[in-house]
Protein backbone atom coordinates (compact mmCIF):
# COMPACT_ATOMS: atom_id res chain seq x y z
CA UNK A 1 0.00 0.00 0.00
CA UNK A 2 3.03 2.81 -0.55
CA UNK A 3 3.32 3.15 3.04
CA UNK A 4 0.10 4.65 2.97
CA UNK A 5 -1.55 5.83 6.80
CA UNK A 6 -5.04 5.46 7.60
CA UNK A 7 -6.30 8.22 10.37
CA UNK A 8 -9.31 7.48 11.44
CA UNK A 9 -11.81 9.95 13.20
CA UNK A 10 -15.20 8.45 13.71
CA UNK A 11 -17.93 10.19 15.97
CA UNK A 12 -18.86 8.22 19.05
CA UNK A 13 -22.69 9.31 18.16
CA UNK A 14 -25.18 7.40 16.83
CA UNK A 15 -24.48 6.79 13.00
CA UNK A 16 -26.80 4.67 12.05
CA UNK A 17 -28.50 5.23 8.28
CA UNK A 18 -30.92 2.96 7.12
CA UNK A 19 -29.83 1.94 3.77
CA UNK A 20 -28.28 -0.41 1.76
CA UNK A 21 -24.99 -1.14 3.12
CA UNK A 22 -23.60 -2.31 0.03
CA UNK A 23 -23.96 1.47 -1.33
CA UNK A 24 -21.79 2.88 1.66
CA UNK A 25 -19.16 0.25 1.05
CA UNK A 26 -19.10 0.87 -2.60
CA UNK A 27 -18.82 4.95 -1.92
CA UNK A 28 -16.50 4.20 1.25
CA UNK A 29 -14.07 2.34 -0.58
CA UNK A 30 -13.96 3.58 -4.34
CA UNK A 31 -12.74 6.91 -1.93
CA UNK A 32 -10.34 5.24 -0.14
CA UNK A 33 -8.82 3.18 -3.48
CA UNK A 34 -8.94 6.77 -5.39
CA UNK A 35 -6.38 8.31 -2.61
CA UNK A 36 -4.77 5.22 -2.40
CA UNK A 37 -4.18 6.50 -6.35
CA UNK A 38 -3.22 9.73 -5.68
CA UNK A 39 -0.23 8.86 -4.11
CA UNK A 40 3.28 8.84 -6.23
CA UNK A 41 5.55 5.96 -5.32
CA UNK A 42 5.90 7.93 -1.68
CA UNK A 43 3.73 6.99 1.10
CA UNK A 44 0.93 9.76 2.09
CA UNK A 45 -1.54 9.85 4.43
CA UNK A 46 -5.92 9.58 4.20
CA UNK A 47 -8.27 10.67 7.08
CA UNK A 48 -11.86 9.22 7.07
CA UNK A 49 -13.92 11.22 9.20
CA UNK A 50 -17.69 10.24 10.31
CA UNK A 51 -19.51 13.03 11.94
CA UNK A 52 -23.23 13.19 13.12
CA UNK A 53 -25.08 17.12 12.90
CA UNK A 54 -28.26 16.69 14.35
CA UNK A 55 -29.03 20.52 13.72
CA UNK A 56 -28.82 20.00 10.01
CA UNK A 57 -30.07 15.79 10.19
CA UNK A 58 -27.03 14.99 8.44
CA UNK A 59 -24.10 12.88 8.71
CA UNK A 60 -21.07 14.06 7.10
CA UNK A 61 -18.39 11.88 5.41
CA UNK A 62 -15.43 13.15 4.55
CA UNK A 63 -12.38 10.98 3.14
CA UNK A 64 -9.13 13.52 2.42
CA UNK A 65 -5.43 12.67 1.04
CA UNK A 66 -2.15 14.25 1.24
CA UNK A 67 -1.81 13.33 -2.49
CA UNK A 68 -1.17 14.96 -5.98
CA UNK A 69 -4.50 16.58 -6.13
CA UNK A 70 -6.45 16.77 -8.85
CA UNK A 71 -6.06 19.79 -11.29
CA UNK A 72 -8.67 22.09 -12.01
CA UNK A 73 -9.82 21.61 -15.73
CA UNK A 74 -10.20 17.75 -14.46
CA UNK A 75 -12.75 18.48 -11.80
CA UNK A 76 -15.43 19.03 -14.03
CA UNK A 77 -16.00 15.79 -15.64
CA UNK A 78 -14.64 13.30 -12.45
CA UNK A 79 -18.22 12.50 -12.19
CA UNK A 80 -18.59 11.03 -15.81
CA UNK A 81 -18.93 7.91 -16.37
CA UNK A 82 -15.97 6.04 -17.78
CA UNK A 83 -14.12 9.23 -17.23
CA UNK A 84 -10.78 8.46 -16.47
CA UNK A 85 -6.89 10.14 -16.19
CA UNK A 86 -5.57 6.60 -15.06
CA UNK A 87 -4.56 3.93 -17.64
CA UNK A 88 -7.63 2.71 -19.38
CA UNK A 89 -6.74 -0.68 -19.26
CA UNK A 90 -6.49 -1.10 -15.67
CA UNK A 91 -9.05 1.55 -14.31
CA UNK A 92 -12.66 1.69 -16.13
CA UNK A 93 -13.70 5.41 -15.11
CA UNK A 94 -16.74 4.35 -13.10
CA UNK A 95 -15.68 4.77 -9.18
CA UNK A 96 -16.27 8.53 -8.54
CA UNK A 97 -19.78 7.83 -11.05
CA UNK A 98 -20.66 5.06 -9.09
CA UNK A 99 -20.04 7.21 -5.62
CA UNK A 100 -21.80 10.10 -6.65
CA UNK A 101 -25.00 8.32 -7.92
CA UNK A 102 -25.25 6.43 -4.78
CA UNK A 103 -24.87 9.78 -2.64
CA UNK A 104 -27.54 11.22 -4.84
CA UNK A 105 -29.83 7.91 -4.56
CA UNK A 106 -29.59 8.72 -0.76
CA UNK A 107 -31.19 12.42 -1.01
CA UNK A 108 -27.19 13.80 -0.21
CA UNK A 109 -24.96 15.55 -1.70
CA UNK A 110 -21.04 15.51 -2.73
CA UNK A 111 -18.32 18.32 -2.31
CA UNK A 112 -14.45 18.13 -3.43
CA UNK A 113 -11.73 20.15 -2.48
CA UNK A 114 -8.26 19.79 -4.43
CA UNK A 115 -4.99 21.84 -4.83
CA UNK A 116 -2.78 20.03 -7.24
CA UNK A 117 0.30 18.61 -5.10
CA UNK A 118 -1.44 19.22 -2.06
CA UNK A 119 -4.22 16.73 -1.94
CA UNK A 120 -8.02 16.17 -2.07
CA UNK A 121 -10.72 15.88 -0.08
CA UNK A 122 -14.61 14.65 -0.60
CA UNK A 123 -17.15 15.69 1.63
CA UNK A 124 -20.44 13.89 1.49
CA UNK A 125 -24.02 14.55 3.38
CA UNK A 126 -26.53 11.84 3.68
CA UNK A 127 -29.37 12.93 5.62
CA UNK A 128 -30.01 10.51 9.15
CA UNK A 129 -33.12 9.11 8.41
CA UNK A 130 -32.42 7.63 4.67
CA UNK A 131 -34.03 4.70 3.88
Amino acid sequence: MKEVKLLEDLTSEDTTLWCDSTAIHQIVVSLLINAYEAFPQRGGEVKIGLYRDDMKKMFRLEVADNGAGIPEEVMPRIFEPFYTTKDAEKNTGLGLAVVYGNVKRYGGSIDVKSKVNEGTTFTIHLPINSN
